[in-house]
C-alpha cells in the first residue's frame, strides 16, 4: 500500500531532490535482498516496477541494469522516491523475500542525506534532524544471516585494491549499459557522475602514492560528464569512450597496486613504499591512468559536413552562404586537410553548425578519403556533396538546374569481355541510395519549388530566363571529364531516367554508408553547368556551383526541422 502524506509532497519536483549517496544505498539495500533469494530477477524486476518501469527484463543482469535506470528517473522528488521503495519492500515481503524493517531503511536513507522516513502507513519529514550524527551509525541489513568469522588484518595495500576493484566494477556496470536514445544517454550521464563522486571519495583513502594518480583519472573523466546542450547521435559513444579510458585507468592501478604486492613479498619491508619503481614495461599503462593518450582531441560534433570537388568555384561559393562570414579552423598536425566553419540558421530559428571542405584533388579516391575523415573527425548528422555536374538532358534553359540524386552508382563499374572482335561491357554499378525521409522531403521541395526563384533572382550574372529546377533521379559518376553524348548514351541504355553524370557523388556516397553504423544521411546538390557535348566549357560554372551553394542553404534552413523531427542541432 502506498504511504499517506501531504499532496504538496507529490508535486514538489525539484524542492527534495534525492541525494546520489540514497540511490547507491538503495542499490546496495537490493543487493543484499538478493544475496538471500532464489530468484534474484525477481527482485529487480518488483523494484523496477515500483519505480516506473513494468517491462520485462530479458534475464537478472538487464533487470538489475534497468532497476538502476528507473531510480534514477525519479531522483527529481524524494517523498514520491522512499514511497516506492517502500512499496517495492512491501511486494518483495508479500512474495516471501527477506527484507529489512522500516527501521532499517529510515537508518539507511537517513544516513545517506534523506530527511523523509517510513511511519506505516505514513510517511513523515524528519524536522531539524542530525545527519552527521546519522551518518556514524552503523546500518545492519538483517536479510542475510551470514556466520561472525574473526577478524583478519588486512594491509592497506590489500585494501586498497578491494576499493579499487569495487569501483572498476561499478563502472563496468555503466559501461554495459546500452545508449540509444536520449533518455538513456541521460541515465547513465547521471550514473557516471554518481559513480564519479563516489569514486573520489574512495580514491581519498588510497595509499599516498596511488591516491593522485586516481584522482587524476577523475579529473580528466569529469570534463565529459557536462551534460551538451543537445544530445548528439555521437554523444553517447563520446560518453562511452571517456567512461572507459577511466576504466583502463583504474586496471592500470590494479596492476601497479599488484606489482607492490609482488616487490613487498619479495623484498624485506621497506620505509616507505613510494621507493618502489614500477618496470619500464608498465610505463603506458601509468600514462593511462595519469590520463594521458595519443588520441588526439576531437572537436565537438557539426550538423552539416560539406564536401566540394573543386576549391574553385564550388567552396567559393558554399563559403558565400550563411548569415555570418565562414572560420577557417585552426591547422592540425595529424590533419593536411584545411576546413571552413561556418552557420545557418534554420526557418525555425535553429542554429546550425556547418563545416566544409575541398580534398587537393579530383576524383573519387580524394573526395572518398575527404568524406571519411570528416565523419569520423566532426561527426556531422548529415553530409552534402555540393558543386557542378554534366545534365543528361540538353536544355539551353536548363544551366544552373540542380541535381540531386535519389541514387548515385558508378558507371564504369562491371565487367570487360573479348570475343576477338570486340571489346563487351556488363555494368554491375552497385547503386547507393538516399535516406527515405529525405527522398520525401526532397520530393516536396521539387514539388512546391521552395527558394529556387530566389536563388534565381540573387545572381547578379549571366543566367538563364527561368529560374532553376530541382531534379531527382540517378546519377552517375565515373572517373573522366566527358565531353561526348555517346557516353550518356550509353548510360541510358540501363539508366533511362538518368538525370546527370558528375565524377565524385558516388565515392561520397560510399563513404556516409560504409564509415559509420547506422550510415550518415548523404545529400547532394550537382548543378548543370554543361551537357557533356561538343558545347562544353566552363561559362556557367561559377552560376551552377552558386546555384547548388545557395539552394542547399534554402532547402536546409527550411527542412531541417523535419529531417531531423527531434528538432536538436549538435550544440
Amino acid at each position: 500500500m502506498p504511504l499517506n502524506y501531504p499532496s504538496d509532497w507529490r508535486f514538489s519536483e525539484g524542492v527534495f531532490p534525492v541525494p546520489n549517496e540514497a540511490v547507491s544505498a538503495v542499490e546496495r539495500l537490493v543487493e543484499e535482498i538478493v544475496g538471500s533469494s532464489d530468484d534474484p530477477q525477481e527482485v529487480y524486476e518488483t523494484v523496477k516496477r515500483r519505480f516506473g518501469n513494468p517491462g520485462m527484463s530479458s534475464d537478472a543482469s538487464w533487470a538489475e541494469t534497468d532497476m538502476g535506470r528507473a531510480l534514477r528517473r525519479s531522483i527529481g522528488n524524494a517523498p514520491g522516491f522512499v514511497d516506492k521503495l517502500w512499496m517495492a519492500i512491501e511486494d518483495l515481503r508479500a512474495s516471501g523475500h527477506i527484507v529489512p524493517s522500516h527501521h532499517v531503511v529510515n537508518q539507511l536513507l537517513g544516513k545517506a542525506g534523506i530527511i523523509f522516513q517510513i511511519d506505516p502507513p505514513r510517511l513523515v519529514r524528519m524536522e531539524n534532524v542530525d545527519l552527521a550524527s546519522l551518518s556514524k551509525t552503523s546500518v545492519q541489513l538483517p536479510v542475510s544471516e551470514t556466520p561472525a568469522t574473526p577478524h583478519t588484518p588486512v594491509s592497506k595495500t590489500e585494501d586498497a585494491r578491494h576499493q579499487l576493484k569495487s569501483i572498476e566494477e561499478q563502472l563496468e556496470r555503466i559501461l554495459r549499459m546500452p545508449i540509444e536514445s536520449e533518455l538513456e544517454f541521460d541515465d547513465s550521464l547521471r550514473l557516471a557522475q554518481s559513480w564519479t563522486q563516489n569514486a573520489s571519495h574512495a580514491f581519498e583513502k588510497l595509499l599516498p602514492n596511488i591516491s593522485p594518480l586516481a584522482q587524476e583519472i577523475l579529473n580528466q573523466l569529469r570534463t565529459a560528464l557536462v551534460r551538451p546542450s543537445a544530445v548528439h547521435q555521437y554523444s553517447g559513444n563520446q560518453l562511452l569512450e571517456a567512461l572507459s579510458k577511466a576504466h583502463y585507468g583504474i586496471g592500470a592501478l590494479l596492476k601497479r597496486i599488484d606489482l607492490y604486492t609482488q616487490a613487498d613479498s619479495a623484498t624485506s619491508p621497506r620505509s616507505s613504499t613510494s621507493q618502489f619503481a614500477p618496470p619500464q614495461q608498465f610505463t603506458s599503462f601509468l600514462n593511462a591512468a595519469k590520463g594521458e593518450s595519443n588520441m588526439s582531441t576531437q572537436e565537438p560534433p557539426f550538423d552539416v559536413a560539406i564536401i566540394c570537388a573543386l576549391r574553385v568555384p564550388e567552396l567559393e561559393k558554399v563559403l558565400k552562404t550563411g548569415e555570418e562570414p565562414w572560420k577557417k579552423l585552426p591547422g592540425n598536425t595529424s590533419d593536411p586537410q584545411a576546413y571552413h566553419q561556418g552557420g545557418y540558421t534554420t526557418t525555425a530559428g535553429t542554429r546550425l553548425q556547418v563545416i566544409a571542405a575541398a580534398p587537393n584533388h579530383m576524383g573519387a579516391p580524394a573526395s572518398a578519403a575527404l568524406a571519411t575523415k570528416m565523419i569520423l573527425r566532426f561527426k556531422p548528422r548529415l553530409v552534402a556533396m555540393v558543386g557542378i555536374a554534366a545534365g543528361s538532358r540538353v536544355d539551353s534553359g536548363g544551366f544552373g538546374d540542380v541535381l540531386s540524386p535519389n541514387i548515385t552508382f558508378d558507371y564504369t563499374s562491371g565487367k570487360l569481355t573479348d570475343d576477338g572482335e570486340k571489346l563487351a561491357f556488363s555494368p554491375d554499378p552497385n547503386p547507393a541510395h538516399i535516406n527515405s525521409r529525405l527522398l520525401s522531403l526532397l520530393k516536396e521541395w521539387q514539388a512546391n519549388g521552395r527558394g529556387l526563384y530566389d536563388v534565381w533572382r540573387n545572381w547578379a550574372g549571366p543566367k538563364p530566363e527561368r529560374p532553376p529546377k530541382l531534379v531527382i533521379g540517378p546519377l552517375a559518376s565515373g572517373p573522366n571529364v566527358v565531353a561526348t553524348r555517346k557516353v550518356v548514351d550509353d548510360i541510358e541504355l540501363h539508366w533511362r531516367k538518368l538525370i546527370g553524370l558528375e565524377m565524385e557523388a558516388y565515392a561520397v556516397h560510399c563513404a556516409c554508408r560504409d564509415t559509420v553504423s547506422p550510415e550518415i544521411p548523404y545529400l547532394a546538390f550537382k548543378s548543370v553547368c554543361d551537357f557533356a557535348d561538343n558545347n562544353k566549357n566552363d561559362a556557367w560554372q561559377p552560376y551552377a556551383a552558386y546555384t547548388a551553394a545557395a539552394s542547399l542553404h534554402q532547402f536546409l534552413a527550411a527542412e531541417w526541422e523535419n529531417l531531423f523531427p527531434d528538432g536538436r542541432s549538435s550544440r
